[in-house]
C-alpha cells in the first residue's frame, strides 16, 4: 500500500467519525439532554431530525466516496441513471419528521408489520420512528452516488 492510499483511508475515517460524531451529538439533542422530552420545542425537534437525517446521507455518501471521487475528478462522466429515482425518493421520505407524517395522515396511527398488520400500515408504519428514516437517509446516500454514474 503507498502513502497516498493511506491518506485517503485515514481522510474517509476521520471524517465517518466526524459524521458519528455529529449524529450522535444531534441525537443527544434530540433526547433532550437528559432533560426529558418535555422541554424539546416542535421547532427544535425538527430541526434536530433533519440535521440528523442529513448526517445519516453525508454517510452513505462517504460510503460512495471512491465514486465521489471520480466524479469530481472526472474519471468517470455523470451519466444519471434509474437509481437515482429511488434515491430521491428515499432522500425526500427520510428528510420528513415522524411528526408530519402523523399530521399528514390526520392523527391515524399506523404500526409497523406484524402489529398493525398487512397493506398500508407496512408502508407508513415503519416511517413513524426516526431509526428507521435514519437508515433509509444511509440508503438514500448511497442510491443518489450510484444513481449518478453508470456502472462499468
Amino acid at each position: 500500500m503507498q502513502i497516498k492510499d493511506l491518506i485517503k483511508y485515514i481522510v474517509v475515517t476521520l471524517v465517518g467519525l466526524l459524521l458519528l460524531n455529529l449524529y450522535s451529538a444531534t441525537l443527544m439533542g434530540l433526547r433532550g439532554d437528559g432533560l426529558g422530552f418535555q422541554s424539546l420545542s416542535l421547532d427544535r425537534a425538527v430541526r434536530l431530525h433533519f440535521f440528523a437525517s442529513a448526517y445519516c446521507v453525508l454517510l452513505g455518501v462517504l460510503v460512495e466516496w471512491r465514486s465521489v471521487v471520480k466524479l469530481v475528478t472526472r474519471e468517470i462522466k455523470l451519466k444519471p441513471n434509474l437509481l437515482l429515482v429511488p434515491g430521491i425518493i428515499f432522500l425526500l421520505v427520510s428528510l420528513m419528521h415522524p411528526g408530519f407524517i402523523i399530521i399528514v395522515l390526520r392523527q391515524r396511527l399506523h404500526l409497523p408489520f406484524p402489529n398493525g398488520g398487512v397493506g398500508i400500515n407496512m408502508l407508513i408504519g415503519p416511517l413513524l420512528t426516526s431509526s428507521t428514516q435514519n437508515i433509509l437517509s444511509v440508503i438514500s446516500g448511497i442510491l443518489v452516488i450510484k444513481g449518478l454514474h453508470k456502472s462499468e
